[in-house]
């Protein structure tokens, strides 16, 4: 009788597992590989995988699955559909934004390049009115931090990936949220003043200009020894606007 159950209780773990996560990956995949490859628009493709809320759901499953189940060949060079799933799930607006923290905390490359430079590399092309979801105060500086910890993360030693993540990070630090600069992000942003790139450190000292918060300060003012010029002249001129010694426009 226990071994019968025991046999029951399996099959029927087989069966949800299959039709909770199986069948939902093989269907995602589908679509997505048809969004590829067929030329079909995204909200087609969205719109196929059962909605924003849903689609953002299936797409975020998709692609924490391993590797080979996203691979597709082309011209018997094998490829990784992340970056699509990506641009998909970048089109399911606030449903799609909300997975995106938890997207950052993978360990895999191809996910880390697909989010962060080619779906938040992306927002000034998708939403040039800049009405997105990363507005969101709390979503922002979730987002940011989730960045922020795979740039600092020293196990990473993938340039391209580190020059990638960058991008996404460039490209969120000139988001203005609404109402202001949240107070929770300006510690994300005197993180960010220590990146590699020079365009997010400028990015960072602006923000913080534009944040009010009076830790700004000290910590555009450490900018103004930065060895790169464009830097420590975002500098100066943050500490301008800081000081309230701007002009007015």
């Amino acid at each position: 009788m226990a071994a019968w159950t025991a046999a029951i209780l399996l099959a029927l773990s087989l069966a949800w597992f299959v039709g909770a996560v199986v069948v939902p990956v093989w269907q995602t995949k589908t679509i997505v590989t048809a969004y590829a490859t067929q030329g079909i628009d995204e909200s087609t493709a969205v719109e196929r995988l059962g909605g924003q809320e849903r689609a953002a759901r299936r797409l975020a499953l998709y692609l924490r699955m391993p590797k080979s189940w996203r691979h597709k060949p082309i011209i018997c060079v094998p490829t990784d559909e992340a970056d699509e799933a990506a641009f998909l799930l970048f089109a399911c607006g606030r449903p799609g934004a909300l997975v995106v923290p938890r997207l950052l905390e993978s360990r895999d490359a191809e996910i880390l390049r697909a989010v962060s430079c080619w779906g938040l590399g992306d927002l000034r092309t998708r939403h040039p009115d800049g009405q997105h979801p990363w507005l969101d105060p709390e979503l922002y500086t979730r987002t940011l931090a989730g960045l922020l910890r795979v740039t600092s993360d020293q196990e990473i030693g993938d340039e391209v990936l580190r020059w990638d993540v960058g991008e996404g990070l460039v490209a969120l630090l000139r988001v203005r949220p609404v109402p202001s600069i949240p107070r929770a992000a300006v510690p994300c942003l005197v993180r960010a003043l220590e990146a590699e790139s020079i365009a997010a450190r400028c990015a960072a000292i602006e923000a913080l200009a534009d944040s009010g918060d009076p830790r700004a300060r000290p910590a555009v003012e450490a900018m103004l020894m930065d060895e790169e010029r464009a830097v420590s002249s975002a500098a100066a001129e943050a500490l301008k606007k800081i000081r309230g010694e701007e002009p007015p426009k």
